[in-house]
């Protein structure tokens, strides 16, 4: 049997039979700072870090996992497994909660009682949600994306992609708003029906942000810190820089988080960045959220800082009085400042 290396430098060095187990070894060349990347060790040849990793096969050509990595697939796969059935079931709630949505609609009278979910507008949006909660990665799925880039070579695992867009899911805790708020209640359906327009999750989130918009826009703000802090982390942690290029230390997630802040706050101080494509493109994201919530903040400061129609006729009369007694006392200041001109010359003889 022969191999060829994994990084495309050289051939295999060494493949001999054992038997019915064929032992394969192979040698690249790689660049890093320790031995983590490598789990059976390594080793040096004329000065140069060289990888040695050691794969074992059958007669048939099929890998031989030993205990440990045994074990490690086996759980694996069965919280693949388990993350399937979750799915499953979160995507029959789903269903059921539009159905009885809809049920609801046509008791208050909201939704004619022919009504449909494709009718009453709600199909396009259970679609939607039944296809993000069907997102999760199947058992056996492990395939990688490999490549080069500036000074080093990046890897993608597909279920690291498919974490990251998982992690969408979050979006119903927004169904605790929606059940919870006083912007939602019977009171306020009521309200809004009487002024043709509705109470729902939209109405809710703006009616916060009207009331305590540091509030949400601090919750608003911790959460994409937290989303874009693991995303980036997730594809750049993968990234191995070459010998003598430097790289940013994503094995911390509070390092992630701390690059997510200066760059949604455009600060930038320049001793981090992603240096791969997906880690860039959710920096790029980052840049845009950071400009809207601090364009947000001064809106709102702005706003809080203006009087009600009260305020401003208590303000203009309170203005009036202060310039007036202002005026006053210049106008004090000045007469004095005459008084004193007219004592210095009577002194001095000049006026008698």
């Amino acid at each position: 049997f022969f191999f060829q290396a994994e990084d495309g430098i050289r051939d295999a060095q060494e493949s001999r039979g054992l038997g019915d187990v064929y032992k394969r070894q192979v040698h690249g060349v790689a660049y890093f700072e320790n031995d983590e990347y490598f789990d059976r060790g390594m080793k040096n040849t004329d000065g140069v870090e060289v990888g040695s990793i050691v794969y074992y096969y059958d007669e048939d050509g099929n890998e031989i996992l030993n205990e440990e990595d045994r074990h490690t697939k086996t759980s694996v796969v069965f919280l693949r497994v388990l993350c399937l059935l979750i799915c499953f079931a979160l995507c029959i709630i789903v269903y059921r909660h539009y159905t009885l949505k809809l049920r609801i609609l046509k008791e208050k009278k909201l939704r004619l009682p022919e009504d449909t979910l494709k009718t009453s507008g709600l199909l396009s949006k259970m679609c939607l949600e039944l296809f993000v909660c069907s997102i999760f990665c199947p058992p056996g799925i492990d395939y990688k994306i490999e490549g080069k880039l500036l000074s080093g070579a990046y890897s993608y695992s597909i279920d690291s992609i498919i974490m990251v867009i998982v992690l969408l899911k979050s979006y119903l805790a927004l169904r605790l708003l929606e059940q919870y708020s006083r912007w939602t209640s019977e009171r306020a359906i009521r309200i809004c029906k009487k002024y043709k327009c509705q109470a729902n999750v939209t109405f809710a989130v703006k009616a916060e942000l009207k009331k305590r918009p540091y509030f949400v826009l601090a919750i608003c703000m911790i959460l994409t810190i937290i989303y874009i802090g693991v995303a980036i982390r997730t594809f750049e942690i993968t990234y191995a820089p070459n010998k003598g290029s430097l790289a940013f230390d994503f094995k911390y997630l509070l390092n992630s988080y701390w690059l997510t802040i200066i760059t949604m706050t455009t600060v930038g101080f320049g001793e981090g960045y992603p240096s791969t494509h997906l880690g860039r493109i959710f920096g790029v994201f980052a840049c845009i959220i950071g400009m809207l919530l601090v364009s947000l903040m001064v809106v709102s400061l702005t706003v809080s800082s203006e009087f009600t129609p009260e305020e401003e006729k208590a303000y203009k009369i309170l203005k009036k009085m202060n310039d007036d007694e202002n005026t006053k006392e210049k106008a004090a200041n000045v007469m004095r400042s005459l008084f004193k001109v007219h004592l210095n010359q009577v002194k001095k003889g000049s006026i008698t």
